[in-house]
């Protein structure tokens, strides 16, 4: 595939594959917090990192985690939402350092980034 039918490469004098960022679900959800002062920090951090010319990107387990137990038209609207990003799909080794890492935090007793973030 040559850089003008892919449009996630970057052409220069070579041709350089995109660099993506792989959004976490509780990172969407913040970005549509009703607390306007959490949603407007994750937005301009999203704006940020677009800004260095990285790609926003999710995983299709987030699609499932952003989805599920919605119906009808608020299932609509976040499907909407999740077409502005790429979907990549992530490896197995992904999973497993998720899970673990997950172990870790439940270890110290973090249920959330905020208590991370405060710890």
């Amino acid at each position: 595939m040559t850089a003008e039918k892919n449009p996630h490469t970057i052409q220069d004098n070579t041709q350089k594959q995109a660099q993506y960022v792989i959004v976490d679900t509780n990172v969407l959800i913040y970005a549509g917090s009703k607390q306007r002062e959490k949603s407007e920090a994750v937005i301009r951090c999203l704006e940020d990192v677009v800004a260095t010319g990285k790609l926003l990107a999710i995983s299709e387990i987030t699609v499932y985690e952003y989805l599920r137990r919605l119906w009808g038209r608020k299932a609509e609207e976040a499907a909407e939402h999740l077409k502005q990003y790429e979907r990549k799909v992530v490896s197995s080794e992904v999973f497993s350092l998720a899970a673990h890492l997950d172990g870790l935090y439940v270890e110290e007793g973090i249920d959330r980034v905020d208590d991370a973030a405060n710890s």
